[in-house]
């Protein structure tokens, strides 16, 4: 992996678990997550999106539920612990500081 797509991958992961902590239940669908991706610039496609889940749920930060062929991501407190800045995740942007 290029060193550009590498901080790519790691800049969506992170806008991925910011704004699963953001919702009320920790949660967002495929669908909403790319909406949210193109308001930060990274305009991808539903496959590249959710191998971003798949490695995310490897690494413990989400759980992911298939329902009728939408995928739900759910913030896990491993994730949670990232973005709150408690414990870091190799692999995963480091979150931008509070302001």
């Amino acid at each position: 992996m290029t060193d550009y797509r590498k901080f790519v991958a790691e800049d969506i992961r992170r806008i991925v678990l910011d704004e699963l902590s953001r919702q009320p239940s920790y949660r967002l669908n495929d669908d909403l997550l790319l909406r949210v991706l193109e308001t930060y610039g990274h305009n991808k496609n539903r496959d590249y999106l959710r191998a971003e889940l798949d490695w995310l749920a490897r690494a413990r930060a989400v759980t992911l539920a298939d329902v009728g062929g939408i995928v739900i991501a759910e913030l896990t407190e491993t994730g949670l612990d990232h973005v709150e800045r408690r414990k870091l995740i190799a692999g995963i942007a480091k979150p931008k500081p509070v302001v």
